[in-house]
């Protein structure tokens, strides 16, 4: 069978029009008789490569990572002279003061309606064949969950964006907003639907299984009372024990295991991930240490053209790990020096020495290129480099979150003894001392740390009522409204049927 992984063109079962989104880049069967089609598991994986094909900007910058980490208290991109202004975008996530034309909130929304538009495409294609072979279910289950999950991500984001099935869009009759109760159970319906279907293991890595639905499901019920006011946590233990009773998947024990670094497509942790092989023509905007490190740092992170400069983590999410943390290798500090011992400096000739303070969102003089501990959890070194992009697959889901999930269920009912057990493993791999009791907030703070930098954080801020009222660098306490973001002004104006959300 044709590896997934393999697949460079972007391929389409039929035409359609989705109004409000944009750079689509369509590619249609045209020799191929759609009544024939997708009957056995190659055509299948044909059609499905397209909507993943969609997934692969959600890490990249301006995008759905983006939303979720700018906007938290664990990553910072200051103004450095001329670099990363982009018109003060980041600065307005970061300080919880975007408006309706922030083109990273725009570009989120487009990317997660081009997967809804691509898998409504496949899914009204297999449909259309009649009664279905076990094959085309199984792909009509892949697409649903596909369509799933950006249908969570939307929700998680938007709250009430439009709730589209059809294929086929009739451009004078758009969707209107959905009610944050129909895009929850619409959610729940096709993944608990898709799972029958779907096979217990993914025949080719990055596509997604059994155990991939049930962690968007997980998602979805961790935060049931975010979305639509009513807890779940009775089914985020179900659905964990599921992922982990499934046995695909083991804790590593290392204290940094190979999760995210160089060929962690070899983790027994990792759940479903975005693949990235950029030397096949497949990436998933996999340029997280140019985005970080600095210019001057390509010899000794093997980077060419050195990085950008960028991405930072503040001393209010760096003081939550204790000295002996072991994912404080996850961040970059101090004194930076090349392999063989040579101090590295920055451009304006100061020793390149990575300080935790940022004075100021627009940095000058000394702190110009030095302030900030770097933010490297997506480690390039062993890695194949094509371009800035380098083979590191992209981690959606693991089970170190699925692990933590359940804890903070357990917790929330009540259960600290039973929180701690299932969170012990994870805190005694990253060096620190087991708990005898675990509370919602001891598992928080743990989630904080292990789940770093993996578009999480924004989500878990909200769940916990720490979004809004809590203060950080940069950030003061913001508005209620703030914990969704808007319809962006530009689908507004594409669509008369849309409503702004409440206080934009």
């Amino acid at each position: 069978m044709k590896k997934l992984e393999k697949l460079k063109n972007v391929l389409f079962a039929t035409v359609f029009v989705f109004a409000g989104c944009t750079d689509l880049d369509e590619e249609l069967f045209d020799q191929t008789e759609g009544s024939t089609f997708f009957s056995d598991d190659r055509e299948i994986e044909l059609g499905i490569a397209s909507v993943y094909q969609a997934f692969v900007l959600l890490p990249d910058h301006f995008n759905y990572w983006l939303l979720q980490e700018l906007s938290a208290d664990a990553v910072f991109i200051p103004i450095r002279g001329g670099d990363w202004d982009n018109g003060g975008v980041h600065l307005e996530l970061s300080g919880h003061t975007w408006s309706t034309d922030n083109p990273a909130i725009d570009g989120a929304w487009n990317t997660l309606y081009q997967i809804v538009a691509r898998a409504n495409s496949i899914i009204a294609t297999i449909e259309a064949q009649g009664e279905l072979n076990a094959v085309q279910r199984a792909g009509l289950a892949e697409a649903k969950t596909l369509r799933a999950f950006s249908y969570w991500a939307l929700l998680d984001l938007f709250g009430t964006p439009p709730l589209v099935t059809d294929a086929f869009i009739d451009p004078n009759n758009l969707a209107g907003n959905a009610t944050p109760e129909q895009l929850f159970s619409f959610v729940e319906t096709e993944i608990l639907s898709a799972i029958s279907d779907l096979p217990a293991i993914s025949s080719e890595r990055g596509r997604v299984d059994k155990d991939s639905a049930r962690a968007v499901l997980l998602n979805l019920y961790l935060n049931a009372e975010t979305y639509v006011g009513a807890p779940r946590w009775a089914d985020v233990i179900s659905v964990a024990d599921e992922i982990i009773n499934s046995g695909q998947f083991t804790l590593v024990t290392d204290a940094l295991p190979n999760n995210h670094g160089a060929n962690n497509r070899e983790s027994s942790e990792n759940i479903w991930v975005l693949l990235n092989s950029p030397e096949r023509g497949i990436a998933s905007s996999m340029h997280f240490a140019y985005r970080s490190l600095h210019y001057n740092q390509d010899v000794q992170y093997d980077l060419p053209g050195g990085g950008w400069n960028g991405y930072s983590t503040i001393a209010d999410f760096y003081n939550t790990f204790e000295e002996n943390d072991a994912r404080k290798k996850w961040m970059v500090e101090g004194p930076q020096f090349n392999p063989d011992g040579s101090q590295i400096f920055t451009r304006d000739g100061f020793e390149l020495d990575f300080t935790l303070d940022i004075p100021a969102e627009r940095l000058s003089g000394e702190a110009l290129e030095k302030a900030g501990v770097r933010v490297l959890k997506y480690d390039n070194r062993g890695a194949n480099l094509v371009g800035s992009e380098y083979d590191v697959d992209y981690v959606l889901f693991a089970l170190n979150e699925v692990i933590l999930a359940k804890a903070e269920a357990q917790a929330r009912l009540g259960s600290t003894g039973e929180a701690a057990i299932t969170i012990n493993p994870i805190r005694v791999r990253a060096g620190l001392a087991p708990l005898a009791t675990a509370t919602v907030e001891d598992v928080y703070d743990e989630r904080g740390r292990e789940l770093a930098f993996d578009a999480k954080r924004r989500t878990d801020m909200i769940r916990n009522g720490t979004f809004i009222s809590e203060t950080w660098t940069f950030k003061t306490v913001s508005q209620e409204f703030r914990t969704v973001y808007p319809i962006p002004q530009p689908q507004i104006d594409a669509n008369p049927n849309l409503v702004q959300n409440p206080g934009y």
